[in-house]
């Protein structure tokens, strides 16, 4: 598994979380083309009051959406957010942020981000190289 670095330089000061922490985050290492990529978010509420919150997250241009779309969470507790996507045929960069429902808005809090590197495809066993056909 992979898990998500600290926000990129420049960005620490406006992605820090004032109601909510993005405790950890973590993606199928080393997936081919065309793999599953599952992903995980630990989100913890660290207002004093409960609230309702969600995750959302983006590669390149795909946005990328948590289960479940929201959910309301105790002063100090954690929730684990899911998502899953294709990968595509190169490495990404995976950023995810939470936000809280203010009830009118939902405002954006904390923010990570995780490389996730194209695997390489094993090598042919003996009986698939014995098989390869050259056209």
């Amino acid at each position: 598994m992979l898990t998500a670095t600290s926000p990129p330089k420049g960005l620490s000061a406006i992605a820090a979380g004032t109601l909510t922490e993005i405790l950890n985050m973590w993606a199928t290492a080393g997936p081919l083309a065309g793999d599953q990529v599952n992903v995980t978010a630990i989100v913890k509420n660290i207002s004093a009051e409960s609230l309702y919150i969600t995750c959302t997250g983006l590669y390149d241009d795909t946005p990328l959406t948590f289960s479940p779309d929201y959910t309301w969470i105790d002063p100090g507790k954690n929730y684990t957010f899911t998502a899953s996507f294709t990968m595509p045929n190169k490495d990404i960069r995976l950023h995810v942020w939470s936000y809280y429902w203010t009830g009118t808005e939902w405002l954006w809090d904390d923010y990570v981000s995780l490389d996730i590197a194209l695997g390489e495809a094993p090598p042919p066993t003996k009986e698939e190289f014995k098989n390869l056909e050259i056209t």
